[in-house]
């Protein structure tokens, strides 16, 4: 292959593992770490520098919880040919929820402001399954106590991309990092609360929280 054909196909800026494998892009088949990965029954804490590829890792896993390693709509797996597609045994369904908080700081003065915008993100979710809200005024930990208790006979998967970023939107003002630091103990307190409803505990690796 020429230099300026593999050019091409080198994924600048692209992290999304959907994408870079229905363009035909170069994409380092990791796949196997991946199946570690989701199939621990324990907490893990994996962290990575800042373009070190932790976007492509949690694409990937939404797209493995989402479909599997089968094919789907008409098409063949993204998963084909790649290591986990022999090795990924689950035809489990799972729910993803999505989050990045690096989006839902931009812009954002306060946590308060921040709060309402994660409400937002987890009631659209919500709505979008069919998940009934508490009809009393929306709290975030009132708020997913009622989603996963509905989710029984099912499995989340929550991905939190850039976890750490109202820490660092809020670190120069005290009282908004204070307030931040309990909207997050609030989020993740209830998870861990639920974990056990599920077929498998949290995993948190670095700017990644799953639990399903």
């Amino acid at each position: 292959m020429e230099f300026a054909d593999l050019d091409e196909k080198l994924p600048t800026g692209e992290q999304d593992f959907v994408t870079l494998r229905q363009k035909g892009m170069v994409y380092v088949d990791k796949t196997r770490f991946v199946n570690q990965i989701a199939r621990k029954r324990r907490p893990i804490i994996i962290t990575r520098p800042r373009l070190c590829g932790k976007s492509t890792l949690q694409s990937t896993l939404e797209e493995l919880f989402l479909h599997g390693v089968a094919p789907y709509d008409g098409h063949d797996s993204y998963f084909k040919g790649l290591a986990i597609e022999e090795l990924w045994q689950d035809q489990g369904k799972y729910l993803v929820l999505r989050l990045n908080f690096d989006e839902l700081t931009c812009n954002c003065a306060t946590a308060a402001e921040f709060k309402l915008r994660v409400l937002d993100a987890v009631s659209a979710f919500c709505r979008a399954h069919e998940l009934s809200l508490p009809n009393k005024e929306l709290k975030l930990g009132r708020l997913f106590r009622a989603m996963l208790k509905q989710l029984n006979n099912q499995s989340l998967v929550l991905l939190v991309d850039e976890y750490d970023a109202p820490v660092l939107q809020y670190a120069s003002a005290p009282a908004e990092l204070a307030a931040c630091a309990e909207l997050l103990r609030t989020l993740f307190g209830s998870v861990k609360i639920h974990c056990d409803k599920f077929r498998r505990p949290t995993v948190v690796c670095n700017n990644c929280l799953r639990t399903h």
